[in-house]
């Protein structure tokens, strides 16, 4: 019994010691926090700049969770060493509320890797979602009032996703993959997280009249379809400054908007494999200049004449894959480009693009009727 008093006061001297030990950390920037107190870390915010693009429900404040510092899924050793944790420090509420934090820091959702900016539309924690997809989820696109483009990037509800791989002339090297869910969910996440699935696209507001915009539409388990002129002139230009004596101020492009295009014009996941389209779009005028040096090709589609094209502007011209070999397709596609071509006595400017699945006639794509999204899924690491 005498070395009662002893083994008391070893142990008094062990809770002070683990005292310290978790006030050590309080007050530390995360490089100098230890791991475990890492995970329980968290970034609050003090104010928050109110942005039209989200509704006042969707701000947070600074009394609401924000998102953890850590996105690592807890190990088992972890989970036990908390389990345990918890139980010895029920009796404490000041040690079981630190404990707990850490807990939910573990298993709440991964972080934004978009930091805020001062205008930036309040991002609100990831959420799982379910929903009847559309048959496309994610199209953005050029369009001007002569040049018909392909849209830039497609995805569709059944996961398949096209890049136009333009370069200039009007020149293009589509390429496509299947995105499968997780890989979906973490592009529509991040998308998300950038705040386009709330923005009000009537914010951009350039005061132009001209007729080439860029159309971006998401549809997920929230929809934004905009239309906004000559975006690309406009997307990291600074609001307010005049650009020439006749040039309206530049408009504010919020970065909802902003992140979302340099995202999608960006996107290029692994394993892109080069599309073969079912069908080209052919349309051109005729050229009436004397230009003696104009690359000038003779017209390679004996069933096509260029009259045809010049009579219906637009012609659907399909890739008979039933009757072309894939190198005959291979050699058709390489002569025929956009660029100058004469027939008989006329020179016709002509462009071609590869048509998308969606702008056929007879597409009817096999949507699944529910796509699911999980806040494991996460969001992409970092912009493109």
């Amino acid at each position: 019994m005498r070395y009662l008093p002893k083994v008391w006061f070893l142990l008094t001297l062990i809770i002070i010691a683990l005292f310290a030990a978790c006030s050590d950390n309080e007050g530390m920037l995360p490089s100098e926090a230890t791991p475990q107190s890492q995970v329980a870390m968290r970034i609050f915010p003090a104010t928050f700049t109110p942005d039209p693009a989200r509704p006042a429900s969707a701000t947070p404040t600074p009394n609401q969770q924000a998102h953890p510092l850590s996105t690592d899924t807890p190990q088992p050793e972890q989970a036990e060493t908390l389990a345990f944790i918890l139980t010895v420090n029920a009796g404490n509420p000041t040690l079981l509320a630190k404990t707990e934090t850490a807990v939910n820091a573990l298993t709440s959702s991964p972080t934004n890797p978009f930091p805020p900016t001062a205008t930036s539309t309040p991002q609100p924690p990831l959420k799982a979602h379910t929903w009847e997809p559309e048959p496309i989820l994610v199209n953005i696109e050029k369009r001007t009032m002569f040049l018909d483009y392909p849209p830039d990037l497609a995805l569709y509800g059944d996961g398949l996703l096209i890049l136009s791989g333009e370069s200039e002339g009007f020149q293009f090297q589509p390429v496509y993959t299947h995105l499968n869910r997780k890989k979906n969910c973490k592009l529509l996440n991040t998308i998300d997280q950038l705040g386009y699935l709330d923005y009000d696209p009537s914010t951009y507001n350039p005061r132009i009249d001209v007729h080439a915009s860029v159309k971006l539409d998401v549809n997920a388990w929230n929809s934004t379809q905009g239309e906004y002129l000559i975006l690309w002139d406009f997307i990291d230009a600074i609001p307010g400054v005049v650009a020439c004596d006749d040039c309206p101020p530049n408009p504010q492009v919020l970065p909802a908007l902003k992140d979302t295009y340099h995202l999608l014009m960006n996107y290029t996941p692994g394993g892109m494999k080069t599309y073969q389209p079912d069908d080209l779009l052919i349309f051109g005028w005729e050229h009436s200049y004397d230009e003696p040096d104009l690359p000038v090709r003779d017209w390679p589609l004996a069933d096509l004449p260029l009259e045809e094209i010049l009579k219906t502007y637009q012609v659907i011209y399909p890739l008979d894959s039933a009757t072309l070999s894939t190198s005959e397709l291979e050699v058709l596609l390489e002569n025929l480009s956009s660029g100058f071509y004469q027939q008989g006595d006329r020179i016709v400017e002509v462009f071609i693009r590869p048509l998308w699945p969606h702008e056929a006639n007879n597409w009817n794509p096999d949507i699944p009727d529910t796509l699911e999204c999980k806040i494991i899924d996460g969001t992409l690491t970092s912009m493109p």
